[in-house]
């Protein structure tokens, strides 16, 4: 054989080359993009112009796409987010104990983020129901969702089962 074919993308996925040439660009020139030397502002640039490439990618505006280091970091970041939108809110317009839908296949990165919020906020977790290869019916969501319901969280494809 004369290439390998490469089958665990569970956690990882081969880099793209288009990729790894931009990225090694981005390393040679070694501008921190905080910085306001010549090659601070030329990383700056590169990541404005990746935002923007996103944004219009995602049909959004380039304010609202943010970086993160990986997978766990924004699924906190977001589960975190959510949360907090919520609670800034006046109590009185808030139904107690909110409550998260969500399926025991979720990535730990999910599934710990919310069991930590939950354990300082007042917020119930309810697993959705899954067939045998994972798939969760819209019907079931529908039946589960209620007024205290702020967030239902259910991963598209799953890092394991695919």
């Amino acid at each position: 054989m004369d290439r390998a074919v490469y089958l665990d993308y569970a956690a990882s996925t081969p880099l793209d080359p288009r990729v790894k040439r931009v990225v090694s660009e981005a390393l040679d020139t070694g501008g921190n993009p905080s910085s306001v030397h010549a090659p601070g502002r030329q990383a700056r640039r590169a990541v404005e112009e990746a935002r923007q490439g996103l944004a219009d990618l995602l049909g959004v505006e380039a304010s609202t796409v943010v970086f993160t280091s990986g997978a766990t970091e924004s699924n906190n970041l977001a589960l975190s987010g959510a949360l907090r939108a919520v609670l800034i809110r006046k109590p009185e317009s808030r139904p107690e104990p909110l409550r998260v839908l969500t399926t025991p296949l979720e990535h730990p990165s999910v599934r710990e983020t919310l069991q930590a919020l939950s354990a300082v906020h007042d917020m119930e977790i309810d697993l959705l129901p899954t067939d045998g290869q994972g798939r969760v019916r819209a019907e079931a969501v529908t039946e589960m969702v209620t007024e205290r319901t702020f967030l239902v969280s259910v991963m598209w494809v799953n890092n394991v089962l695919g």
